[in-house]
């Protein structure tokens, strides 16, 4: 997130669901929140709350986009990425946090394979 903003990002986000096909239904995974050593000015759970809930906001509206948010079982007491979670580095993810994330899209793609069955997606020519 160092090079962008978030209303860039929001921005590139629209444009990417603007660009899929009108039948294909989108999943969305919410950015996760980082461990207390990775934080810093620019890079903090503040500012990654703020652009979940846009995304969340946004895939409100759009019946075809589907957002997951497992960060938010991801998290100590105080909010930050838990420190069995990750690898080591406060950002990246190790196999158990991985299994939380895998978990959650897992159950968004069941949900949005209900209100959009394979049979209606159309392959991409």
């Amino acid at each position: 997130m160092q090079r962008r903003s978030n209303d860039e990002i929001l921005v590139n986000f629209i444009k990417m669901v603007s660009l899929t096909p009108g039948h294909a239904p989108i999943i969305v995974s919410a950015v996760f929140p980082l461990a207390l050593q990775a934080t810093d000015e620019l890079h903090n759970n503040s500012r990654i709350a703020l652009l979940n809930s846009r995304l969340s906001s946004l895939a409100d509206v759009n019946t075809r986009v589907y957002f997951t948010d497992p960060g938010t079982l991801m998290v100590d007491d105080e909010g930050f990425l838990r420190e069995d979670l990750h690898d080591g580095d406060g950002i990246h993810l190790n196999s158990r946090g991985n299994s939380i994330w895998i978990e959650s899209l897992h159950q968004t793609i069941i949900q949005a394979q209900s209100k959009h069955p394979i049979s209606t997606i159309k392959p991409i020519h």
